[in-house]
C-alpha cells in the first residue's frame, strides 16, 4: 500500500487566503487533490493542516482522510512531513505520496506512473521530473521514514539522493 500526505499546513502569509481553499476546475485545490488520491488508490490519505484548520475543515469534507495538525509552522514543511509520516508510521504502508497542496493540477496517471516506477526501481525516493527539473508530488519509500521522522526541522525539504523517473509532453508523467 502507497499512503498519501497532503501538505496544507501553510500560513497563507502572502495571500491572506489557505490555497486550499482556492478553486481549481470549480473545487477546492484540496478537493481535487484528494479526488486524485482515491483515484490512484492511495489509502490511508493524511491531510496536514496548520493555523488555517478551522477554515479548512468548515469548507472541505475530510471524513474519508486522516487529519493531522503541523501547529508549528515556523518547523516549514519538513515539521509537516514528519506530521504526516507520524500518523502512517505504524501502518503497513510501502510508501507515501507527499502532495503540496498547491499541485492540484497532478493527473491520476502521474501518480500511477510514479508508483510503478518506485516500485520497479525499488526506489527509496521517487520524484517525477521535467527537462531535468524536480516535480511534485514525491514518493517517499518506508526505508527513509524514520531518517525524515528525526530531521531537524527546517524552512524546506531538500532531496539530496533520489530515484527519479522522466517525463514528457506537456510536464506531466502521462
Amino acid at each position: 500500500m502507497i499512503a498519501g500526505i497532503i501538505l496544507a499546513a501553510g500560513e497563507s502569509r502572502r495571500m491572506g487566503f489557505p490555497k486550499a481553499l482556492l478553486l481549481y476546475r470549480g473545487r477546492t485545490f484540496l478537493e481535487s487533490v484528494l479526488e486524485a488520491s482515491v483515484a490512484a488508490g492511495l489509502d490511508p490519505t493524511v491531510v496536514v493542516l496548520g493555523p488555517d484548520a478551522p477554515k479548512i475543515l468548515a469548507a472541505v469534507d475530510l471524513r474519508g482522510a486522516i487529519v493531522a495538525r503541523n501547529d508549528r509552522p515556523e518547523t516549514g514543511q519538513i515539521g509537516s512531513i514528519q506530521q504526516g509520516l507520524s500518523s502512517i508510521i505504524n501502518r503497513p504502508v510501502d510508501g507515501a505520496v507527499v502532495w503540496p497542496v498547491d499541485q492540484p493540477h497532478v493527473l491520476v496517471g502521474t501518480l500511477e506512473r510514479l508508483i510503478n516506477e518506485f516500485r520497479s526501481r525499488h526506489a527509496a525516493i521517487a520524484i517525477p521530473t521535467y527537462h531535468g527539473r524536480r516535480g511534485h508530488p514525491a514518493l517517499l519509500g518506508r526505508t527513509v521514514f524514520q531518517e525524515l521522522l528525526e530531521h531537524r526541522p527546517a524552512k524546506q525539504c531538500r532531496v539530496t539522493t533520489a530515484s527519479l523517473i522522466r517525463g514528457d509532453g506537456d510536464g506531466r508523467v502521462p
